[in-house]
């Protein structure tokens, strides 16, 4: 790992959520019992929309605060705000309430969710990927679901309920979905521009909310084992089948159009899952376990194409099945990148050509307290949630 480049970190932001550490005789640190959150309790969330303009985040408090990219990573996204301005009049006029600091960084707006944030996802309405193809979604839209734009953020909340908010008319709330009975681990909207979302949840079920049909739940999928919580989901590229993980071992590939059906399940990894996402052209599936490893799957088939791992030499079955210090924590595909956050506190970028897959990654960074990592639309960011309330966005350019 000695000879990875160092990630540069572009910008950093820190909640101004009460975030505290408890006393130490090593700082002098003194917990403030006022505080909203323990430092280590928080849940940090982010996401960006589909197009890079905007970005989200929360650390489990129930505020979520928006950003325009355009002036938080100005190198990268700068020539996009004229275009951000435009499409979004209403975001931006909240600029003039914000200080000169958080104007400088980007702050939108802040919205108030009334409840413990769990988790983020931007969906975007838009044409299917196949235009032979009819929408996934309902044509139909009714009154009490209605947007000024085609961005929406999907907020899941630690009750189990998911508010949809409409970008182009800030802090209006279009949605308001509930029949979850416990938190959300996971959002991820259908990318065929449908505005089906797929949510996952504590109480063992992913459940398909069509959002154009007033938000009617369109199907649910329930985990096999009495105790299997479901912590991710991830979309395939044409919309049409659904990655399902969890505390359960195995790997769900769900048919979510159709029969709606459970369509292959996948079985390798020793520990439970952390993580699901698909390669950009659909064949391939990523998987990340805490057996310290990631996997990943050719779809069609359903076969190991190569395994990731996070711990040298390779641990026995017994010792990946366990606690082993090594546990992916948190993963994230896009383009020809691969980033993994392990529980060693190295942060690893691999890269993704299947011809010359290396078992080093190409980079590598020890980052203290971090939770979740999070890449951007177009695979130039990374960004890393930290404890304590501390967000780092790095260039994997």
């Amino acid at each position: 790992m000695a000879d990875c480049e160092e990630l540069l970190v572009l910008r950093e932001l820190k909640s101004m959520a009460n975030v505290y550490r408890k006393f130490s005789t090593l700082t002098g640190e003194d917990v403030d019992f006022s505080s909203q959150l323990k430092f280590g309790q928080e849940t940090i969330s982010c996401a960006f929309s589909p197009d890079n303009s905007l970005f989200a985040w929360s650390v489990g408090t129930r505020t979520v605060t928006i950003y325009d990219t355009t002036k938080l990573l100005p190198t990268l996204y700068g020539d996009l705000g004229k275009e951000s301005r435009t499409r979004f009049p209403a975001l931006f006029a909240n600029e003039s309430r914000n200080n000169d600091m958080e104007r400088e960084a980007g702050k939108l707006l802040e919205l108030d969710c009334g409840g413990a944030v769990r988790h983020l996802a931007f969906g975007a309405q838009g044409d299917p990927v196949d235009p032979k193809e009819k929408r996934r979604g309902s044509q139909v839209k009714y009154s009490r679901f209605t947007t000024k734009g085609d961005i929406v953020l999907a907020v899941g909340l630690a009750t189990g309920d998911i508010k949809i908010y409409d970008m182009a008319d800030p802090g209006r709330m279009a949605l308001y979905l509930q029949d979850h009975t416990d938190s959300i681990n996971s959002l991820s909207f259908s990318p065929d521009g449908s505005m089906v979302l797929a949510s996952a949840s504590k109480d063992r079920t992913v459940k398909l909310w069509d959002l154009p049909d007033d938000g009617n739940m369109m199907a649910t999928l329930t985990m096999p084992g009495p105790s299997d919580t479901v912590t991710s989901v991830g979309w395939s590229p044409d919309g049409n089948h659904l990655a399902v993980v969890g505390s359960n071992r195995d790997v769900f590939i769900w048919e979510a159009h159709g029969h709606r059906k459970v369509d292959k399940r996948l079985s390798a990894h020793l520990n439970a899952l952390s993580s699901c996402r698909y390669s950009h052209d659909g064949t391939k599936l990523f998987t990340s376990s805490f057996d310290t490893r990631v996997i990943c799957w050719d779809v069609d088939r359903g076969e190991i194409l190569y395994k990731f791992e996070h711990m040298s030499p390779t641990p026995s079955k017994i010792f990946a099945s366990g606690q082993n210090d090594h546990e992916v924590l948190a993963m994230d595909v896009r383009m020809n990148r691969l980033v993994t956050l392990c529980q060693d506190g190295l942060l690893r970028i691999w890269s993704l050509d299947m011809k010359n897959l290396k078992e080093s990654p190409a980079r590598a960074e020890l980052v203290d307290d971090a939770m979740t990592i999070v890449l951007s639309p177009d695979g130039k960011v990374v960004v890393v949630g930290c404890k304590g309330g501390l967000l780092q966005f790095c260039s994997v350019e």
